[in-house]
């Protein structure tokens, strides 16, 4: 599977020659992933200004179907506060950036709002830093696929992105 530019469509590639079988008009936006005979993706909608999951059908490129999430998975702006990739199925890595030391907290809720996971809570230097979220609850427990927030706070300034886990 490949894509053209950042909201280029998605082309379904031969393996032997890499000759394009279909196209859909879908732009990927994070990770890919393939199970039972359906690929999984994010993508950014610039019009609607969220993302959506699509799921499209292996051999024929069909919809199968389409979820418009809500949630922004491009990068925030102050923090520049990352997930990839996005969708994942076994671990995302969040990335920020911090412009000045301080207490830093990264907590991971549901859609409903509860606390699943907390990531970190500590104090940090400025600069570039990153923590692993591999879907588990805080009682280390696996936490069914989904839609998830992610949620940094620090220097009395709060930012949160989307996740989407796929299992």
């Amino acid at each position: 599977f490949a894509h053209t530019g950042l909201y280029g469509p998605y082309h379904c590639l031969d393996a032997t020659d890499e000759s394009i079988l279909w196209t859909a008009p879908y732009s990927q936006h994070g990770s890919s992933g393939i199970a039972d005979g359906l690929l999984f993706f994010g993508e950014l909608n610039p019009v609607a200004g969220s993302a959506s999951v699509i799921a499209l059908d292996c051999e024929t490129g069909n919809l199968v179907w389409s979820y418009q999430t809500g949630i922004n998975l491009e990068a925030s702006h102050l923090f520049r506060l990352y997930s990839s990739p996005n969708p994942f199925v076994s671990e995302a890595s969040i990335s920020f950036n911090l412009t000045e030391p301080g207490f830093t907290s990264i907590d991971m809720f549901n859609l409903a709002g509860r606390a699943v996971s907390t990531l970190m809570n500590s104090e940090l230097p400025a600069g570039e830093h990153s923590v692993q979220w591999d879907g588990t609850n805080l009682n280390g427990k696996p936490v069914s696929a989904g839609l998830y927030l992610c949620r940094i706070q620090s220097g009395g300034v709060t930012e949160t992105t989307g996740l989407c886990l796929l299992r």
